[in-house]
């Protein structure tokens, strides 16, 4: 089984991880990260395989669904173990 089945966004709707900027267009979509519905950032607060994802988003430009500050929270809220983990993955993207 790959992470990405693990996961716990699998099955949620895409416009909740990549919300339009107001004045966006079908040719020229633009996104607001800051617009993610906090349902879906909880899913990535609590989610088992967040390292994976992230370390994967930093090749493809999403940040798994958070701002620097949201991943600065969410460092502190998981174990000192699940820390050490998310810095290695964390440090590939600042």
């Amino acid at each position: 089984m790959s992470w990405e089945d693990q996961a716990a966004c699998k099955g949620t709707p895409i416009d909740w991880w990549f919300p339009r900027a107001v004045g966006s267009t079908d040719a020229d979509p633009e996104y607001d990260a800051s617009a993610i519905p906090p349902q879906a950032l909880k899913r990535c607060e609590r989610c088992t395989v967040f390292v994976q994802c992230a370390a994967t988003a930093a090749r493809y430009g999403v940040w798994a669904a958070t701002s620097q500050s949201g991943r600065e929270a969410m460092r502190r809220s998981r174990s000192r173990t699940a820390q050490a983990e998310a810095q290695g993955a964390l440090q590939l993207f600042g």
